[in-house]
């Protein structure tokens, strides 16, 4: 019985393991993955406009470019916005949308496209303006700490050239414009273990002060990164092209579950516990047919006298005549 319960144990020990273990893929960065996102609550200025609302980035899928292995990531967000144009007080809403693409090894960042459709009114008018960017690095940007020494003094420099595409569309006039910047970025760890709220909870991160460099034009933010999370709680709005904080509202990272098992590097993982709990299974159900099979032990039968068998090596023992002979008569006399 209590290698049955010990079996048992040990199956469904390995059955629970192998539901939460996820290894991450070779050179990947720990903690990020198909499936991650992040999403941000946000107060943004940007063009002269405030946006208030939410933006979301999702690890879409994974694919191929320039020999790189990449994660390609949506951008979505919406929410209403406020400013003014020429003079003239405008409110409305704003959908955004775009992509990024990050290389799978260390998630630097290849190139990124943000649109912003707006839709504004004032006195009973209404305008649709579109304003798109695209920008494409010559080598990729590192803007993000998660795979390097999260210690203080921790310092990562990255810059590139990088074409940057832009376009506007009002009133029936479209306007584009593509040229050569150059930016570079510095992010230095400040602080550990700093607690952060936001909207999505409390989350021990390390501070990170980043410095931004576009053509001569410099911007200092502090971002909060969280190994929970797998990416910034707390970060400034220059990532969006605008001014400002996003704050984490809502997240889901490395969350693959039983079905990352089944996919890429985690294979085998996945083929080695199975075989193991097949044969761990194997060895309990035979142990169990075997005891199912043994007779059931009985007491041994007790024989009587009659039934004894002789003695080894000794004759049979004739039983003795009852009646015994009669005595010998007196001597004759002659």
């Amino acid at each position: 019985m209590k290698y049955a319960y010990v079996s048992s144990g040990l199956i469904a020990f390995l059955i629970v393991a192998a539901a939460f273990c996820v290894i991450p893929s070779a050179g990947a960065v720990a903690d990020v993955g198909v499936g991650d996102f992040w999403e941000y609550t946000a107060s943004i200025e940007d063009e002269g406009f405030v946006m208030d609302g939410s933006f979301k980035l999702s690890i879409e899928s994974e694919t191929t470019l320039d020999t790189q292995e990449i994660f390609v990531i949506d951008i979505s967000g919406s929410g209403d916005l406020s400013g003014a144009f020429e003079d003239v007080s405008i409110s409305g809403s704003f959908d955004l949308t775009g992509s990024q693409k990050r290389v799978k090894a260390d998630f630097n960042l290849i190139v990124e496209e943000i649109q912003t459709e707006m839709e504004m009114g004032e006195m009973g008018i209404t305008m649709s303006a579109t304003f798109g960017v695209l920008t494409e690095y010559d080598t990729s940007m590192d803007d993000y700490i998660g795979d390097d020494e999260l210690v203080i003094d921790t310092v990562v420099t990255s810059s590139s050239d990088a074409t940057e595409t832009t376009s506007f569309s009002m009133l029936g006039v479209d306007e584009s414009d593509s040229q050569t910047i150059s930016r570079a970025i510095t992010m230095t760890v400040t602080e550990e273990n700093v607690s952060v709220v936001v909207p999505a909870g409390t989350f021990d991160c390390c501070k990170v002060k980043v410095e931004s460099d576009t053509d001569g034009f410099v911007v200092t933010e502090y971002w909060y990164y969280s190994e929970e999370v797998g990416f910034y709680v707390k970060m400034g709005a220059s990532s969006l092209g605008g001014v400002g904080d996003l704050e984490l509202e809502d997240y889901s990272n490395n969350d693959e579950g039983v079905l990352g098992l089944f996919t890429g590097d985690n294979l085998w993982i996945t083929i080695l516990i199975i075989v193991v709990v097949v044969v761990v299974a194997a060895v309990a159900l035979g142990m169990k047919s075997r005891r199912g099979k043994m007779p059931t032990p009985m007491a041994p039968l007790q024989p009587g006298p009659e039934a004894m068998p002789p003695a080894p090596d000794q004759s049979p023992v004739p039983p003795a005549d009852p009646t015994p002979p009669p005595p010998p008569g007196p001597p004759s006399g002659g």
